[in-house]
């Protein structure tokens, strides 16, 4: 089993466009906008890359917590025998948590 790369760091900006309207008087980060980053830190990583593929699929994702403007999020990875885990923790604690995988893999999502 490959070791599991170091934890990558997202500090989401107190303008970020993706606020905009989502949702007004409370804003919150949108799910799609933090799995662009989840996505982004594991295709940026060499052996995270190699595993996935050039367009990995997210097979199972929970969104824990809600994220505010000036949030620090901190991305961790689980290397599978034919899957990725992830983490989001902000401040210590879960803010999203899934599964990828590489697009052209059916079957057996086993960690």
């Amino acid at each position: 089993m490959t070791a599991a790369p170091a934890p990558h760091r997202v500090e989401v900006g107190l303008d970020h466009a993706a606020f905009a309207g989502h949702f007004p008087g409370r804003p919150i980060w949108p799910g799609v906008a933090l799995l662009a980053e989840v996505l982004e830190a594991a295709t940026a990583d060499r052996a995270l890359s190699a595993l996935v593929g050039a367009a990995p699929q997210v097979s199972v994702v929970k969104f824990l917590a809600p994220v505010p403007p000036g949030a620090v999020l901190d991305i961790s990875f689980r290397i599978g025998a034919r899957s990725v885990s992830f983490s989001v923790t902000q401040d210590g604690q879960p803010a999203a948590s899934g599964l990828l995988m590489r697009a052209d893999v059916a079957g057996d999502v086993s960690r």
